[in-house]
């Protein structure tokens, strides 16, 4: 049995259904997030500040121009639309976006 002591800061009320490894983020992940593919030119702020931890260089509060290169990347997601990271940084997803 495990006892903790403390409050309750929140409830998670829902999980992606897939598991993907090596640094993919599942769409339906983003779509929790709020995240609706092309539909809108922003991001929305918890899905963003979740993915960056609403960190920025040193440690400091992400900068409000995070939002605008999260966007970018959501542009290139795959079919499914799936963000692959790796594919990403390796600048093969930046090429093309559909």
């Amino acid at each position: 049995m495990l006892r903790l002591r403390g409050f309750r800061l929140d409830t998670i009320s829902q999980v992606s259904g897939r598991v993907a490894g090596s640094g993919i983020i599942p769409n339906d992940a983003l779509e929790m997030g709020g995240w609706i593919q092309r539909e809108t030119q922003t991001v929305p702020d918890r899905l963003w500040r979740t993915l960056v931890a609403d960190r920025g260089p040193n440690g400091k509060s992400a900068p409000p121009w995070y939002s605008r290169t999260c966007w970018e990347c959501l542009q290139r997601t795959d079919r499914l639309g799936d963000l692959d990271i790796p594919d990403l940084k390796t600048n093969r997803g930046l090429a093309s976006a559909h």
